[in-house]
């Protein structure tokens, strides 16, 4: 706390000196270079707005930023914008989830121009004029899942003239990232086009231990997208976005963090002899850890090739393996996914989106909007989540009890189909000893939505904005496949190791939303803004249990209703300094057990005197916002100053609760209730200033608390009986904070020189100071990684067409995970579930070269 105390304090102290600065006197190039910031127009109220005059916590990354840090991906934004955090799953890069001011339980939403849009992908940056970040509940004008934040992509028009971009970039880990862009008029003054086209490559870092040549960490990404704008009159503008996005991505550098000692089934195998927790909680599923996680260079109880051991991953698929999981019967989508579309382990992910925006303003200044959006994500990923190499362990088990569906064993010899399988030994089917396991992971989605809205002139002293939204997303299929030679020894013969699942869900939201903005004088403004909302949610499941087939679930359908008030008061108390207060609420659709669903009589009753019912209700957030903006020195300089104070309610908690079967056995059946309590709280703080006409220097400061008052974390099998104690599990999170996302001081810092060079060339360098604070892994506050501190700095020259810059990434090469998760290290070799950590390996230190030109 004392040092989250020093991290405002001095920046604070930095701003205030930065305010202090005397104007001095300035030609009219000098006032030109320095005059102000570059102005920035956000569209947080659906209409264009100054930034400084929106009362609302947003941070926005013009397009010159973008190119300025080349930000390649959103995970590079979250540095430079309070507030945001993107999280990345240990599983899959194509899986990413956007958390806002800590809550870690709740993901937000994207959107591109105003228009929601469901999947994980992020659309080109190339095409992008802006993006905003919007903290806070945005229910009001923005709807379901921004029920703590959301982002927004604006799109950038074409320019009135020809004109393009041609970019390329080569960088360590034979990375490289090219980009082309496009525009000019297509009819004077009428039609316009602006088209991107980008590659970019990400080589992986991490070597494989079990296959130095197979480098772990590599993300691919492929784009083709065009705006077109057309103005067939000076009332009438429509504008239109397409684009054809493909990530194809490798094996994501997870590691496996053990409590497991020595396996007496891999005793000499080495992937399983190296233990790195070590803190005992007294839980039957051995040691954790307790404290800071070290560095990925050093961990505990490991040389330079026990490294190697636990930094490994079965990447191997071979033809018999990919039979097994695209080609098996149990493979529940055929029609919708090419078997030859992933033949590797990682992932690949197909988005195509359309939009379509018309706005008409009537001679009196009224104004009228249509939004149109579609998008389709297809995804399909391969991973072996025993996160190490398990290619040539022994395989301690044999197949018994199992009923085969005929076809030919690994011994050749035909099995009849109904006939039991005895002592069928695993190793040798797929062509070489193997004992781990695959999972395939497949999803399709379409989402949609259309919206019209009506605005009053902006020079009205009682103005508004009324409207209407339709949003729907629909997912047809999906699959959730295992292959584990325990239970699939060959073609034709499978057993518990396959589990497989195709669900179909829709959800359809009509709403009503609009603003009242009232100018009571001069300098004070009331604005009310509010949504009404109906979420109607579907789902049907069908499973498939390995050798007995599967059964359908019933559909089951709820209507969410949520009524979304924001209100607010700002007041100018000069022209460049503007005081904000707000009260705002947010809600996020309830949902279904679907795990009771074909449960006995019995256990029903049992599950609903634990509190677990068939449909759990929406949760709430409330918050209460104050804000300060100003801008200072003749536009020189730009502070924005908010902190705030949300209530978590009713908030969904995953648990698993224990009931007793008919014969006696205990069974966990997990379950979703509204049992959550939190208290967040922090301080958003951004600044700029034009120091002099050669410095510039840009910043922001977060802190970010929680306050776990109720949450019912049960770890499974008590994994963590001590650390629970004396609760057992229950409410061993009281006054806790959440995990999987940043708490206390988050900063960035970034200073950027530029001076005059010879003839038409000048000279820059830009360093990037980002800071992060810590990162707790689990609800109990055990292990953490500690915070981090990553440097950038760039160094280029440039005249008015051309740019050459050399970078390097991550300068000090710090080497704390990323993230991480808490789970159970539950693979076959272990005779019984262990504790286990899994976190993502860092980026290492990179250099590159950029060359741009424009025409």
């Amino acid at each position: 706390m004392r040092r989250d105390f020093l991290y405002a304090t001095s920046f604070l102290a930095g701003l205030t000196v930065i305010e202090a600065l005397p104007a001095r006197p300035a030609s009219a190039q000098q006032t030109a270079q320095v005059g102000g910031l570059e102005e920035v127009i956000v569209t947080a109220r659906k209409v264009e707005e100054n930034l400084m005059q929106v009362p609302l916590s947003i941070a926005a990354v013009t397009a010159n930023d973008l190119q300025a840090a080349d930000i390649k991906d959103a995970r590079d934004i979250q540095p430079f914008t309070p507030g945001l955090w993107i999280e990345y799953n240990v599983s899959s890069q194509a899986i990413r989830s956007l958390f806002f001011r800590g809550d870690s339980a709740d993901a937000g939403l994207t959107f591109i121009d105003g228009a929601p849009y469901a999947g994980a992908a992020n659309p080109d940056l190339n095409s992008m004029e802006r993006v905003e970040v919007l903290v806070g509940p945005q229910s009001a004008y923005f709807g379901r899942s921004t029920f703590s934040g959301a982002i927004n992509y604006v799109t950038k028009d074409p320019a009135d003239t020809f004109k393009g971009r041609i970019s390329a970039e080569v960088s360590s880990f034979n990375s490289t990232n090219d980009a082309i862009v496009l525009e000019g008029p297509l009819v004077a003054d009428k039609l316009g086009i602006r088209i991107t086209g980008s590659h970019y490559y990400q080589g992986g870092e991490w070597a494989n231990g079990s296959d130095p040549n197979n480098m772990m960490g590599s993300v691919q990404k492929d784009t083709v997208s065009a705006v077109i704008v057309a103005n067939p009159s000076d009332k009438l503008k429509i504008k239109s976005f397409l684009e054809y996005s493909l990530d194809n991505d490798g094996y994501t550098p997870t590691i496996q963090l053990s409590g497991y000692g020595s396996s007496p089934i891999a005793t000499n195998v080495p992937q399983y002899q190296s233990r790195q927790l070590f803190c005992n909680q007294g839980g039957s599923f051995g040691s954790y850890w307790c404290g800071a996680l070290p560095q990925a260079s050093a961990l505990p109880g490991m040389d330079v090739a026990g490294l190697s051991h636990i930094i490994s991953a079965d990447n191997t698929i071979t033809p018999q393996i990919y039979n097994v999981l695209v080609n098996n019967a149990y493979h529940l989508e055929p029609t919708l996914f090419n078997p030859n579309w992933l033949t590797h382990t990682g992932v690949k992910a197909l988005t195509l989106s359309g939009h379509l925006q018309a706005t008409y303003t009537s001679d009196t200044g009224w104004t009228f909007s249509s939004n149109t959006a579609i998008h389709k994500t297809q995804s399909e990923d391969i991973l072996s989540p025993d996160y190490r190499d398990d290619q040539g362990v022994p395989n301690p088990y044999a197949i018994s009890g199992l009923v085969g569906q005929g076809g030919v064993g690994p011994t050749g010899a035909t099995i009849p189909a109904g006939s039991p399988i005895a002592s069928v030994a695993v190793p040798n089917y797929l062509g070489f000893p193997y004992f781990g396991f695959h999972l395939l992971n497949e999803s399709i989605q379409y989402d949609g939505s259309q919206e019209f809205r009506l605005t009053t002139p902006p020079s009205w002293k009682i103005r508004g904005t009324i409207g209407a939204n339709y949003y729907e997303t629909v997912t047809p299929g999906g699959d959730n496949y295992g292959l584990e030679p325990v239970g699939v020894t060959a073609p034709g013969i499978s057993g518990m190791g396959v589990a497989g699942n195709l669900a179909r869900g829709v959800t359809s939201t009509p709403a009503v939303f609009g603003g009242l903005y009232y100018d009571v004088t001069s300098q004070l403004t009331l604005s009310a803004e509010a949504r009404e909302q109906w979420d109607r949610i579907s789902s049907t499941t069908k499973f498939v249990y390995g050798a007995v087939g599967g059964g359908a679930q019933p559909t089951l359908e709820n209507v969410f209703k949520s009524f979304s008030p924001r209100i607010d008061v700002d007041y100018k108390f000069t022209p460049d300094q503007m005081f904000y207060a707000l009260f705002s609420e947010g809600y996020k659709p309830g949902g279904f057990n679907s795990s009771i669903v074909g449960q006995t009589a019995a256990l029903v009753a049992q599950l609903s005197a634990l509190g677990a019912t068939l449909t759990y209700q929406q949760e709430k957030i409330v918050n209460w916002e104050g804000g300060l903006k100003s801008t200072w020195l003749d536009g020189k300089v730009r502070t924005t100053i908010d902190g705030y104070y949300d209530k978590w309610e009713n908030g969904q908690v995953s648990n698993s609760l224990s009931v007793v079967t008919t014969s006696g056995a205990t069974q966990m059946v997990t379950v979703t209730q509204n049992v959550g309590l939190v208290n967040l709280y922090g301080i958003e703080i951004t600044a700029a200033a034009a120091v002099t006409k050669n410095l510039t220097i840009t910043g922001n400061y977060n802190y970010v608390k929680s306050d776990i008052r109720s949450y019912f974390y049960f770890p499974t099998g008590g994994r963590l009986t001590s650390a629970c104690a004396p609760d057992n599990g229950g409410t061993c999170t009281i006054g806790k904070e959440f995990p999987n996302a940043p708490v206390g001081s988050t900063f960035a810092i970034t200073p950027t020189y530029t001076d005059h060079l010879m003839g038409d060339w000048d000279w820059y360098t830009r360093l990037d100071w980002k800071h992060r604070g810590r990162y707790y892994i689990d609800f109990v506050n055990l292990a953490w990684i500690p915070p981090t501190n990553t440097v950038d700095l760039h160094v280029g020259i440039k005249d008015q067409n051309k740019t050459i810059e050399a970078f390097v990434t991550n300068l000090t090469n710090q080497q704390n995970f990323e993230n991480g998760a808490a789970g159970t290290d539950a693979t076959s070799y272990n005779p019984a579930d262990v504790n286990a950590l899994r976190v993502i390996l860092p980026p290492k230190r990179a250099f590159g070269i950029r060359g741009t030109y424009s025409f």
